[in-house]
């Protein structure tokens, strides 16, 4: 009898501990959005990174839109707004952020028209926002190495690293100068891909994307208030 008992106990016990664990993933999964990711037209290979981490890559186009959840890159993420950075072989570079709303799966194209990479000028939006203040990066490297930690004050003329933890760029560093508004582009420093040998200046496209992100080159950073 008693054998009987302690068995009934531990198979209620664990039918009580099969029910947590799946009331928890379902608890999750209601605080998550989907966002799809697509193009309507060939911008090239499109990698997509949501808080600095790589995500995905658009391979194909789809002209007539996508249906939501069957792009190439879908997206699962904790409800609300995240930043989003993305970069394309053939240049161009976005930096954003992408809201996403619990138990629904939204879509969002990336157009051509936010702006060129490096070595080419932008577009003009640049002149609608200002870059002076504190930028943190907002996606990873491993060539150079850098995290997310980095932060770069810019006072108008040149901008210099004030924090990188986990960053090739030392603190001191002048990573950007010569920003040019009338042409969308600034210079930034180069590091050696593998011993962070510091390197040339080389000129690239300075893309906003409202007030409070910004794409340097293939570099997303948000503004820190």
């Amino acid at each position: 009898m008693k054998k009987v008992l302690y068995l009934s106990l531990v198979a209620i016990l664990g039918v009580v501990a099969i029910y947590a664990c799946t009331r928890e993933d379902v608890v999750e999964e209601n605080n998550t959005g989907t966002v799809s990711f697509f193009t309507k037209s060939d911008l090239g290979n499109i990698d997509i990174f949501i808080e600095g981490k790589k995500v995905g890559t658009i391979r194909h186009y789809h002209a007539g839109g996508v249906t939501c959840g069957q792009a190439d890159v879908n997206v699962k993420e904790y409800e609300g707004t995240h930043s989003f950075t993305a970069s394309s072989t053939n240049g161009t570079t976005w930096a954003s952020s992408v809201t996403f709303t619990a138990g629904v799966c939204n879509t969002m194209e990336l157009t051509g028209s936010n702006g060129g990479g490096g070595g080419g000028g932008g577009n003009s939006n640049c002149k609608q926002y200002s870059l002076v203040g504190k930028w943190l990066r907002t996606n990873s490297s491993t060539h150079p190495p850098c995290v997310r930690n980095e932060v770069i004050t810019f006072n108008g003329s040149t901008g210099t690293v004030t924090s990188s933890i986990g960053c090739c760029f030392p603190v001191g560093d002048v990573k950007w100068k010569g920003y040019n508004q009338n042409n969308c582009t600034i210079y930034t420093l180069n590091r050696g891909t593998n011993d962070c040998s510091i390197g040339d200046y080389s000129s690239v496209s300075v893309i906003f994307s409202g007030n409070n992100y910004v794409a340097i080159g293939n570099v997303g950073y948000t503004r820190v208030p």
